[in-house]
């Protein structure tokens, strides 16, 4: 999946909010999708995985799985397989979000099963070392905010704009 180039993207993480879950998140998804429409911005959204297959159903924004693992179909109770997400109707996936992080060799296991299917991958990072270790991956998407802002009001580039031109660097 591609996104306009010039175009900012935005991606909106649902985590496990009640108002964006079962069938709400259709709803909630409807919304933003409506809201979006005719503005310049790229728009995709996250539900949570068991809402992924009745959201991609209702509304065509692309859908990132809220996190994939990297192991092959067998043995893994509770783990969320890349084919699995594709067949949802997912176009990719957040991988090593600050609620769920991830070492770095799970990260390349993960993005490496990705892109074989040739789904989306957008690495969430903390720092700028981590932005680097993460870019070098070759991910579509680097998302890096300190997990002192996350769920806050305060935006990264308002609180520390010196960390994102670094991390555009790295």
């Amino acid at each position: 999946m591609h996104f306009p180039p010039g175009v900012p993207v935005v991606i909106v993480n649902y985590k496990i909010y009640a108002e964006a879950s079962g069938k709400r998140a259709v709803a909630f998804t409807q919304a933003l999708q409506r809201a979006a429409q005719g503005k310049r911005v790229a728009l995709a959204v996250a539900p949570q995985a068991a809402d992924l297959h009745r959201v991609a159903s209702a509304c065509e924004l692309p859908l990132l799985a809220q996190h994939v693992d990297s192991l092959a179909a067998g043995n893994g109770t509770g783990a969320t397989l890349v084919d699995s997400i594709a067949d949802a109707g997912a176009t990719g996936s957040i991988l090593n979000h600050a609620e769920r992080r991830l070492s770095l060799a799970e990260i390349d296991a993960a993005c490496a099963r990705l892109a074989k299917a040739g789904l989306m991958r957008v690495v969430c990072t903390d720092s700028v070392r981590t932005t680097r270790a993460a870019a070098s991956l070759g991910p579509e998407f680097v998302a890096i905010e300190p997990p002192e802002l996350i769920g806050g009001d305060i935006s990264v580039t308002t609180a520390d704009p010196e960390i994102v031109r670094l991390a555009v660097q790295a």
